[in-house]
Order: C-alpha cells, then sequence, then structure tokens
C-alpha cells in the first residue's frame, strides 16, 4: 500500500472541526497507510509558562536542557498526543498514540551536547519503523509525538518537521503532507503553486523565505533525492482536505519541485 506522512502543526490542534474532518478523510482513505506526526509548539509554551520557563529559540528550534525536556515531553507525549489518540478514536479511528521513543521509532543524537543550556534539542540519526508496519497490519492509526531517543535511551525534542522528513525518507513514502495555519509558500504575496531549488533562492533573495523557513525547504528537496514522490504544504481547508492535497485540485498548496 501507498504511504502517506501528515505532519500537522500544533496551532491546527485548537480548531474544532479539523479532527472530525480528518477523520472522515483518513476514512476515505483506506488504500493508503497513513502515520500522523504532531507538532505542539503552543502546548509546550503554554507548559512552559505554568511551571515558570521561559521560552527561547535558536534558529527556529526550541531550546531545550536536562530541566525542561520533561515539559516538552509531557506536552507533547502526553497532552497532544493523547488528546489526538482518544478524540480520532471516539471519531471512528482506532488510532495508537505513541512517540519516537517507542520501539525505537526515531533515534537520534543531541544537536548541542556540549552546551548544557540546550543539550536536549536531537537530530534524527535512524528509524525504525516496525511498530508502524505492525499498526498498519492491524487498520490502527499512528499519531506520532517528535519526541526521540538517544543511544543511552535519554529523550530529545525534534523538530517535528525534521522529524517528518527522516521517517518520510527512510520509508521512502509516496507522499509527505505538511499542515500548519498557512496554505503553502508566498512570494511576492501570493501562494506559489511550485516551489523549486531556483524560486527557494529567489525567494531567500527578497526576504520571503527567511529564518527557520530557509533550511526546511532544503531540507525539502534533500528529501525528494531519496525517493519520496511527493512534498505538498498547505493548511486545513475544510472537508476533503487531505483528497484534495492527494489529487492535488480544488485546494491551496505549495508543491516542491526539483526543477
Amino acid at each position: 500500500m501507498p504511504e502517506l506522512i501528515l505532519k500537522i502543526g500544533g496551532s491546527l490542534l485548537s480548531k474544532t472541526n479539523v479532527l472530525s474532518e480528518l477523520a472522515e478523510s483518513v476514512k476515505n482513505l483506506r488504500q493508503w497507510n497513513i502515520a500522523i506526526l504532531h507538532g505542539g509548539g503552543p502546548m509546550i509554551s503554554k507548559l512552559f509558562d505554568a511551571f515558570g520557563k521561559e521560552s527561547s529559540f535558536i534558529d527556529g528550534l526550541r531550546v531545550t536542557n536536562d530541566t525542561s525536556i520533561d515539559l516538552v515531553e509531557m506536552a507533547l507525549s502526553g497532552q497532544v498526543n493523547k488528546y489526538l489518540a482518544r478524540k480520532l478514536t471516539a471519531l471512528g479511528i482506532p488510532t495508537a498514540g505513541i512517540s519516537g521513543t517507542d520501539a525505537g521509532l526515531l533515534q537520534a543524537k543531541p544537536l548541542h551536547p556540549d552546551d548544557p543550556a540546550n543539550n536536549r534539542v536531537g537530530d534524527v540519526t535512524a528509524v525504525q519503523p516496525d511498530i508502524l508496519f505492525a499498526l498498519w497490519q492491524t487498520d490502527i492509526l499512528p499519531v506520532i509525538s517528535p519526541v526521540a531517543a538517544d543511544a543511552e535511551g535519554n529523550a530529545l525534542n525534534v523538530n517535528a518537521d525534521s522529524a517528518a522528513y527522516a521517517l518520510a525518507a527512510h520509508l521512502k513514502a509516496n507522499t509527505l503532507i505538511f499542515l500548519s495555519d498557512v496554505p503553502g509558500i508566498f512570494l511576492n504575496g501570493k501562494t506559489v503553486l511550485k516551489l523549486t531549488p531556483e524560486t527557494l533562492r529567489e525567494g531567500i533573495a527578497t526576504g520571503d523565505i527567511h529564518s527557520g523557513m530557509i533550511p526546511k525547504l532544503e531540507k525539502g528537496f534533500q528529501t525528494l533525492n531519496t525517493g519520496v514522490e511527493t512534498i505538498l504544504i498547505s493548511t486545513w481547508q475544510g472537508a476533503r482536505t487531505l483528497e484534495n492535497l492527494l489529487e492535488q485540485k480544488k485546494i491551496e498548496f505549495t508543491k516542491l519541485g526539483k526543477d
């Protein structure tokens, strides 16, 4: 069966219609093996505030250390992940909420191992997808939190986009879809239908594409070279969003293309 990796940004999770419409789309796409990888930045920030921790970012990645990784894991693997598993199951989609630490799904190394202020931000080094195949074989939808483990079993906070790229690349997934709060990549005030390396460079030059967007999009083109066929960037646009994105019609989106 073809594989669809769907990354959903945390900003969409508070919209009440998204999960019910998502569940209907999953029911309509039984011919696909689907895995959902979620973010949860707003939920992490809220938990940081509750515990008096300051949120800060470097190159778009949340600063995470030995004292804050527990809060990150609580928000992502505890709150967001289990919320999605509960709600989707109640909507008729048997769902297993897991994290990258389960069965070694996402193995990672610290990006800044020698910096005690930021030593729990991770970069995926290996993927062990057996747990996904076991769930797919029993018609259970995997919903994945982007918390990974290092070689010693320590939890690491992995950027959800990076985790989605790593998972799709390892599986050579047919389609990788990113859903956030914007319908695509904007150039000159408009959503560009197809983003190529050349138009990426143009967007960087004009300032339309900047900061953490640059490495994420560059990683997208690298991922296309691993065997992933299609990468789309969009937002939730009502019922049949997934179906329309897979058909690439009746919807606003940006497609990454090598040329």
